[in-house]
């Protein structure tokens, strides 16, 4: 009897290890995946790669019309003269994943510039902790971290600075 029940503690253990491990692993090393998607690309060349893969683009709203979400993902992008001139990703996340994703671009782009603050948005407090890394060729990554009213997330935003003036210092 006492021999089934390690045997059942050890493939429970085993299991969330992996399932542990495996899920900080996968965003750790999927961050930056893009889905397809290239900065400086055209609206016209991603409405054909979304429709290529079952996604659909869905403009976000008539008071912004060059933030599109890519329905079917966690991706949304911002055309700016016809052209992909930022892709945002969104996932749900720690504190542990976030770290995990700055150490990456530290070691690859070095120091971040860092900001943090917080404001009530209504009744919902929103608290961010945002790394921002300057990489080749005009492109502009940046982490954030966020709460809101609670619930945490992590974003990450690609950029090219000339593609669209004004709007690394807007996002």
């Amino acid at each position: 009897m006492q021999t089934k029940l390690y045997f059942r503690y050890l493939a429970f253990g085993v299991f969330i290890c992996c399932q542990f491990f495996g899920a900080s692993l996968v965003l750790a090393e999927q961050f930056d995946d893009l889905l397809g998607f290239e900065l400086g690309g055209t609206l016209r060349e991603a409405r054909k790669h979304a429709v290529s893969k079952g996604w659909q683009l869905k403009q976000l709203s008539a008071e912004l019309p060059d933030e599109w979400m890519v329905d079917g993902t966690n991706l949304s992008l911002f055309i700016c003269d016809d052209k992909i001139g930022a892709i945002r990703k969104q996932s749900a996340g720690g504190l542990d994943e976030f770290v995990s994703i700055v150490s990456e671009l530290q070691a690859k782009y070095g120091t971040p510039q860092t900001k943090i603050g917080s404001f009530m948005a209504g009744r919902a407090r929103v608290s961010d902790i945002r790394a921002n890394f300057s990489g080749p060729e005009a492109l502009n990554v940046s982490v954030g971290f966020s709460s809101t009213d609670g619930h945490l997330g992590i974003h990450v935003n690609f950029l090219y600075n000339d593609s669209c003036p004004g709007l690394a210092t807007s996002r």
